[in-house]
């Protein structure tokens, strides 16, 4: 069982039925427990169990700060696309909740939503400390095939 104490105050406690519980199980955790937070009644397996979840999209980094599908194209960040909340996956070694649509602090869009999921969009995760908001580019790196999950429920 987890315990997390937010600085706002809010608290949340987590546990797993999963069998071997690992530094990847307690950011699962974490995740189903902020989906759970919010309201949603989620029973909690594995987020990858697609009887709870799908697979929004597959992505790989692109040289220009953008996230592309498998077939090369950019992966859209909105109603038509990853939606924060969703879940993001890099490999199969670590896991983020997506928060906020970002651009480059420095392009022409100044940090303001651009509708492509990249480097700067922002995720929350937990990586041997608190739970943290960071850009996607930052979170885990960027060598990593990510898979976008959401919950079907």
């Amino acid at each position: 069982m987890h315990r997390w104490v937010f600085p706002s105050g809010a608290q949340m406690t987590t546990t797993t039925n999963r069998f071997h519980h690992d530094a990847f199980s307690v950011e699962a955790d974490f995740a189903v427990a902020a989906h759970q937070l919010a309201g949603k009644q989620i029973p909690y397996d594995n987020i990858k169990d697609l009887n709870h979840t799908k697979i929004i999209v597959k992505g790989d980094y692109s040289h220009n700060g953008n996230y592309m599908t498998t077939g090369n194209k950019p992966i859209i960040f909105g109603q038509e696309g990853v939606q924060t909340g969703d879940f993001v996956y890099w490999g199969k070694v670590h896991v983020g909740i997506l928060y906020q649509d970002k651009s480059d602090p420095i392009g022409d869009q100044n940090g303001k939503p651009d509708g492509i999921f990249n480097q700067w969009d922002t995720v929350i995760h937990t990586l041997f400390a608190e739970p943290q908001v960071v850009p996607v580019g930052e979170a885990f790196g960027k060598s990593y095939l990510l898979t976008i999950y959401r919950f079907t429920h």
